[in-house]
C-alpha cells in the first residue's frame, strides 16, 4: 500500500529550483547597521552621562554625611564645640602653612581618623584645580569647606541649626572662575593657594562686618564677577551639596551665595538663613 508519493524533481524547471542563500552582508547593509548603532548611541549617551553624574552626586552626599558624623565625634570629645576652622600663624589670622599647606578642621585626628574608609574628603566630581591640599591623612585632598562663623563655637550657641549651613562644597583659589575675592595672604603677601577649607565673606575671612553681599569659595563656576544665578555651572546638576548644623543635607544653585543683611537701628546685626552669624561667634566684633 502506497502512503504517499514524492513528486519527481525536474532539473530543467527553474521555477521550483532551491535558491542559494547569500552568506555575505552587503556594504549597504553595513551602512544601515552603522546608522542604527549611531542613532542608539546618540540616544543612550546622554542617559549614560546623566547616570554618571547622579552617581558622583550620590558619592558626594555620602562624603558629606560621613564628614558630619566624624565632626560629631570630635564634638562629643570636646565639650560639644565645633572644631577650629584652621590653625593660624602667630600674631596673624592667616593660615599657618607648612610647604604651602594649611592645617585645617579636617586634619584633626578625630575627624580625619573618624572618617568612614569607604568615603573621601574629596568630591568625586571636583576638578583637580579645585582641590585644597592640606596636611596629610585622608584629608590631604579636600573639596569641602567649613562655614567660618561656626569655627570653635559651641553647638548650643547656634540658634537655628536647621537653618545654618555647616559644610559645603568648595573650590580653592578661585579655580574654574569661582568667587574668591578675599584670599588669605601668606607671610610674603601672596595669596594662599590652598584656601578652599573655609567658607568666608567677600570682605573678610575672620570678622562679621554686615557689609558683605556674598559668601566665598563655594564650588560654583564662572562666578568670579560676583554674579550668581541658576545658569552658573557647578559640580552637580542643579547646584552643589551642603550639610547643615543639624545634619540634614540640601542642594542649591549659586544664588544661595547671596547674603540677606538684617539690620536694627540702621546697624547690620546678622545675615539671614542659611548664613546666620551666631551672637557668640568669634567673627563678631568685640
Amino acid at each position: 500500500m502506497i502512503l504517499f508519493a514524492a513528486e519527481a524533481f525536474d532539473p530543467d524547471d527553474t521555477s521550483d529550483a532551491p535558491r542559494a542563500s547569500n552568506a555575505y552582508v552587503s556594504w549597504k547593509d553595513f551602512r544601515v547597521i552603522g546608522l542604527v548603532l549611531l542613532g542608539l548611541g546618540a540616544i543612550l549617551y546622554p542617559v549614560y552621562q546623566g547616570m554618571v553624574r547622579k552617581s558622583l552626586e550620590y558619592r558626594s552626599k555620602n562624603n558629606l554625611n560621613a564628614i558630619y558624623k566624624a565632626m560629631q565625634q570630635y564634638m562629643g570629645e570636646n565639650d560639644d564645640h565645633y572644631p577650629p576652622a584652621y590653625a593660624t600663624s602667630e600674631g596673624s589670622t592667616a593660615p599657618y602653612l607648612q610647604n604651602g599647606k594649611p592645617f585645617v578642621w579636617a586634619n584633626l585626628p578625630t575627624i580625619d581618623g573618624g572618617l568612614n574608609p569607604r568615603v573621601s574628603f574629596r568630591c568625586p566630581a571636583a576638578d583637580a584645580s579645585e582641590v585644597t591640599h592640606t596636611q596629610g591623612g585622608k584629608s590631604a585632598e579636600l573639596t569641602y569647606g567649613m562655614y567660618a562663623p561656626l569655627s570653635g563655637l559651641g553647638a548650643g550657641d547656634v540658634e537655628s541649626p536647621q537653618n545654618t549651613i555647616l559644610i559645603g562644597e568648595t573650590s580653592a583659589n578661585g579655580a574654574l572662575n569661582s568667587f574668591d575675592p578675599t584670599p588669605f595672604l601668606d607671610s610674603a603677601g601672596k595669596p594662599v593657594a590652598n584656601d578652599g577649607f573655609l567658607i568666608g565673606f567677600e570682605d573678610s575671612n575672620d570678622a562679621f562686618t554686615g557689609k558683605a553681599s556674598a559668601v566665598t569659595r563655594l564650588a560654583y563656576r564662572d562666578t568670579k564677577d560676583g554674579k550668581f544665578d541658576k545658569t552658573n555651572p557647578s559640580r552637580h546638576d542643579g547646584g552643589i551639596n551642603f550639610v547643615f548644623a543639624d545634619g540634614h543635607m540640601d542642594k542649591f544653585s549659586s544664588e544661595i551665595s547671596l547674603l540677606k543683611a538684617i539690620s536694627r537701628d540702621g546697624r547690620p546685626t546678622d545675615y539671614g538663613a542659611p548664613w546666620s552669624v551666631p551672637s557668640r561667634s568669634a567673627m563678631r566684633p568685640e
